[in-house]
């Protein structure tokens, strides 16, 4: 008799921690949903999924919509797209910028077309919405507490 009722606490105290671990799961996984709008399992997939810059038939390159993936303004970079330097390039995420810069300049080696001067009416990369895109206002700048 004492044997079983000593099963039953034992059981009921592993329900009990299994359930605190889901429960803590649940409430992290709510936390990342709510504050970056992505749950941990998306991040994991689009951190893993990004596919390598292709050259458009127009001779640019064509930036991935999964390297423009942001959670602030400090998360994006400009990079040019073109040889002719005829537009305003692109903003990326800073991590998938190198993959970028690596195809410009494999793309460019040798180019000898026109060049532009060409002012961009939006220079400036930012985070809008999750996504990294070029505005034409400068990201507001960071306070320091």
């Amino acid at each position: 008799m004492v044997t079983k009722s000593w099963r039953a606490h034992n059981t009921l105290f592993w329900v009990f921690i299994l359930s605190l671990g889901i429960a803590t799961f649940a409430g992290l996984v709510a936390v990342c949903t709510l504050t970056i709008g992505m749950t941990p399992w998306e991040i994991i997939v689009v951190q893993a999924s990004t596919p390598p810059p292709t050259v458009s038939s127009s001779g640019s390159l064509a930036v991935s919509g999964i390297d423009q993936l942001c959670l602030g303004d400090a998360d994006c970079t400009k990079i040019s797209t073109r040889c002719d330097s005829c537009e305003c390039g692109e903003a990326v995420n800073k991590i998938y910028a190198w993959k970028y810069q690596e195809q410009y300049r494999t793309l460019c080696t040798g180019y000898l077309g026109a060049v532009c001067r060409y002012a961009c009416a939006t220079p400036y990369p930012r985070c809008i919405a999750r996504r990294c895109v070029l505005s034409d206002a400068p990201a507001p700048p960071v306070s320091q507490p």
